[in-house]
């Protein structure tokens, strides 16, 4: 009975050890506190040009260019050990916006792994358009400032994103994205790189 529960004992004992690093731990290491929340904002632009070329077009009336009034975007960050996920949404208008109409924002980021290899999955949904070149075609634009807007316009976009790093032992990609990692000594790696794209537009009528 004495020789099973000392069995138990030491069994129990080993199991808590701790796992030793994979990497060089002279290169990089680890924090101890693994979960980041953080805050950011983003600034871009997000057009759609569409343009015909069947026939000569020295006006340029037949160009569009809908963009998207939804420049800046404010969001929230959350990473825990592995995983990282950023939800952001539709920042307050710039002044001057009403002649723009309404852009609904929604953006979403997902990312899984570690120094080794990573995954990044991108959701950006984007709905209501107006159309940049509409004093081109529209003789009311220097009286009123409004531009041509297509409330129903929905643009999606996803992206996934495939990253291996060749030297994962001693460059940490998690230091620089994640933070939860130190650099340590400076390495640099060779990272191998896969993408899958897919963008969606439709509206209820017409839009070129």
């Amino acid at each position: 009975m004495r020789s099973a529960a000392l069995f138990v004992l030491l069994a129990l004992r080993l199991a808590a050890q701790p796992v030793p690093p994979t990497w060089d731990t002279l290169c990089y290491q680890k924090f101890r506190s693994n979960l980041i929340i953080g805050i950011f904002q983003s600034y871009r632009n997000f057009d759609n040009e569409f343009q015909q070329y069947m026939v000569r077009d020295t006006a340029g009336v037949s160009h569009h260019n809908y963009s998207a009034e939804s420049k800046l975007i404010t969001g929230v960050d959350l990473t825990y050990d592995k995983f990282s996920i950023a939800l952001g949404l539709r920042s307050t208008p710039q002044e001057g916006s009403g002649n723009r109409g309404k852009t609904k924002t929604f953006n979403t980021h997902l990312r899984f792994g570690g120094n080794k290899w990573l995954i990044e999955n991108t959701i950006r949904h984007f709905k209501g358009f107006y159309d940049l070149n509409t004093s081109r075609y529209d003789t009311t634009f220097h009286s009123s400032g409004k531009y041509f807007y297509q409330p129903s316009f929905i643009n999606t976009l996803v992206r996934t994103k495939f990253l291996y790093f060749t030297n994962h032992k001693r460059f940490s990609i998690r230091s620089g994205f994640s933070c939860n990692y130190r650099q340590v000594k400076s390495a640099v790696s060779w990272v191998l790189s896969a993408n899958i794209n897919h963008n969606s537009m439709r509206n209820d009528s017409s839009f070129f």
